[in-house]
């Protein structure tokens, strides 16, 4: 993710609840970091527009002024189920018009890699069967589907 991709996601984020307690700086650290660890525009924007953000900062040293960190360490922590599956499902509440059947997954994906969209698609799942020790449930396809587009669409 470059700077300027930063930029424009953390002005495009800057209405988020969470937004003005973590400050500019630190709202735009937190984008740096969830791209680093692999996260598309769509799912860091659905990250940052959840409570996640001001469960992060409750949780926090400084809650008052939360640290990009903070909002990581939160993620990191298993008892709080910041899954694959729990962010295709905050993408998914988030932008309720992603596609959902295979046509428009299909279209989504027009123009791309095949051998890209199938590694990002076993990517996607493999973190998903290891955030349930399990092979992933038919109902969660639906909503990895979206993850996957939503990354597609954020590289485009």
């Amino acid at each position: 993710m470059t700077t300027k991709d930063v930029i424009a996601l953390a002005d495009k984020t800057a209405d988020a609840y969470s937004h003005d307690r973590y400050g500019r700086t630190e709202w735009r650290k937190a984008i740096r970091l969830l791209g680093v660890r692999g996260h598309g525009a769509r799912e860091i924007e659905a990250i940052l527009r959840s409570k996640w953000t001001r469960w992060a900062a409750d949780g926090s040293d400084r809650p008052e002024k939360p640290r990009a960190q903070d909002l990581i360490r939160f993620m990191d922590e298993p008892r709080n189920r910041c899954s694959a599956t729990s962010i295709a499902e905050l993408v998914a509440t988030t932008f309720p018009e992603a596609p959902t059947t295979g046509d428009e997954l299909a279209g989504a994906c027009e123009g791309e890699d095949i051998a890209v969209l199938i590694d990002l698609a076993l990517t996607t799942i493999r973190a998903a069967e290891m955030d349930h020790g399990r092979s992933v449930p038919l109902k969660d396809l639906s909503l990895l589907a979206r993850s996957i587009v939503g990354r597609i669409k954020a590289r485009a």
